[in-house]
Protein backbone atom coordinates (compact mmCIF):
# COMPACT_ATOMS: atom_id res chain seq x y z
CA UNK A 1 0.00 0.00 0.00
CA UNK A 2 2.77 2.45 0.91
CA UNK A 3 4.61 1.63 -2.31
CA UNK A 4 1.49 2.39 -4.37
CA UNK A 5 1.02 5.68 -2.53
CA UNK A 6 4.65 6.67 -3.16
CA UNK A 7 4.31 5.77 -6.85
CA UNK A 8 1.15 7.88 -7.15
CA UNK A 9 2.84 10.84 -5.47
CA UNK A 10 5.86 10.63 -7.81
CA UNK A 11 3.54 10.32 -10.81
CA UNK A 12 1.52 13.37 -9.69
CA UNK A 13 4.66 15.50 -9.28
CA UNK A 14 6.02 14.45 -12.69
CA UNK A 15 2.65 15.04 -14.37
CA UNK A 16 2.33 18.52 -12.86
CA UNK A 17 5.81 19.40 -14.17
CA UNK A 18 4.76 18.35 -17.69
CA UNK A 19 1.62 20.52 -17.45
CA UNK A 20 3.65 23.53 -16.26
CA UNK A 21 6.13 23.08 -19.12
CA UNK A 22 3.30 22.92 -21.67
CA UNK A 23 1.78 26.10 -20.21
CA UNK A 24 5.12 27.90 -20.51
CA UNK A 25 5.40 26.88 -24.17
CA UNK A 26 1.95 28.34 -24.85
CA UNK A 27 2.99 31.63 -23.22
CA UNK A 28 6.23 31.74 -25.26
CA UNK A 29 5.55 30.25 -28.70
CA UNK A 30 8.54 29.54 -30.95
CA UNK A 31 9.64 32.53 -33.01
CA UNK A 32 8.63 32.91 -36.64
CA UNK A 33 11.75 33.27 -38.76
CA UNK A 34 12.51 34.34 -42.29
CA UNK A 35 15.64 34.97 -44.35
CA UNK A 36 16.66 38.36 -45.71
CA UNK A 37 18.95 37.79 -48.70
CA UNK A 38 21.80 40.12 -49.71
CA UNK A 39 22.89 39.17 -53.21
CA UNK A 40 26.50 40.09 -53.96
CA UNK A 41 27.63 40.14 -50.32
CA UNK A 42 29.60 37.92 -47.96
CA UNK A 43 28.91 38.04 -44.22
CA UNK A 44 32.60 37.76 -43.37
CA UNK A 45 33.77 36.06 -40.14
CA UNK A 46 31.75 34.41 -37.38
CA UNK A 47 31.70 30.94 -38.98
CA UNK A 48 30.19 28.16 -36.88
CA UNK A 49 32.85 25.45 -36.77
CA UNK A 50 32.12 22.26 -38.64
CA UNK A 51 29.12 23.62 -40.55
CA UNK A 52 30.62 24.56 -43.93
CA UNK A 53 29.30 22.35 -46.70
CA UNK A 54 30.07 22.03 -50.38
CA UNK A 55 27.74 21.30 -53.27
CA UNK A 56 24.63 23.06 -52.05
CA UNK A 57 22.43 25.87 -53.35
CA UNK A 58 21.68 29.27 -51.80
CA UNK A 59 18.17 28.05 -50.88
CA UNK A 60 19.59 24.89 -49.25
CA UNK A 61 22.09 27.04 -47.36
CA UNK A 62 19.27 29.27 -46.10
CA UNK A 63 17.30 26.19 -45.01
CA UNK A 64 20.33 24.88 -43.09
CA UNK A 65 20.62 28.23 -41.31
CA UNK A 66 16.93 28.21 -40.42
CA UNK A 67 17.29 24.72 -38.92
CA UNK A 68 20.36 25.55 -36.81
CA UNK A 69 19.61 27.56 -33.66
CA UNK A 70 23.20 28.84 -33.58
CA UNK A 71 22.96 30.33 -37.08
CA UNK A 72 22.06 33.99 -37.56
CA UNK A 73 23.79 34.59 -40.92
CA UNK A 74 25.10 32.57 -43.84
CA UNK A 75 27.15 33.03 -46.98
CA UNK A 76 26.68 30.89 -50.06
CA UNK A 77 29.62 31.22 -52.43
CA UNK A 78 30.39 29.84 -55.87
CA UNK A 79 33.95 29.70 -57.08
CA UNK A 80 36.49 28.15 -59.38
CA UNK A 81 35.51 25.01 -61.29
CA UNK A 82 31.86 25.41 -60.29
CA UNK A 83 32.61 24.93 -56.57
CA UNK A 84 29.73 25.84 -54.25
CA UNK A 85 30.03 26.33 -50.50
CA UNK A 86 27.65 27.18 -47.68
CA UNK A 87 29.02 28.81 -44.53
CA UNK A 88 26.78 29.11 -41.47
CA UNK A 89 27.61 31.98 -39.10
CA UNK A 90 26.62 32.99 -35.58
CA UNK A 91 27.82 36.56 -36.20
CA UNK A 92 29.89 38.50 -38.70
CA UNK A 93 32.76 40.96 -38.59
CA UNK A 94 31.99 42.92 -41.74
CA UNK A 95 29.82 42.81 -44.83
CA UNK A 96 32.06 42.41 -47.89
CA UNK A 97 31.06 42.87 -51.53
CA UNK A 98 31.41 39.58 -53.41
CA UNK A 99 29.98 39.06 -56.90
CA UNK A 100 29.91 35.25 -56.45
CA UNK A 101 28.18 35.34 -53.04
CA UNK A 102 24.68 35.34 -51.64
CA UNK A 103 24.50 36.36 -48.00
CA UNK A 104 21.56 35.88 -45.72
CA UNK A 105 20.39 37.12 -42.34
CA UNK A 106 17.92 35.09 -40.26
CA UNK A 107 15.23 37.35 -38.82
CA UNK A 108 13.05 35.93 -36.04
CA UNK A 109 9.96 37.54 -34.54
CA UNK A 110 7.85 36.37 -31.65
Amino acid sequence: MKLTLVFLMVFAVAFSAVIEEAAEEEEHPPPHCSIQYKHGYDYWGGDIGGTSKSGSTAAACAARCMADKRCNYFTYKTGWFNSKFCYLKSSYTKLVGCSSCVGGHKLCHG
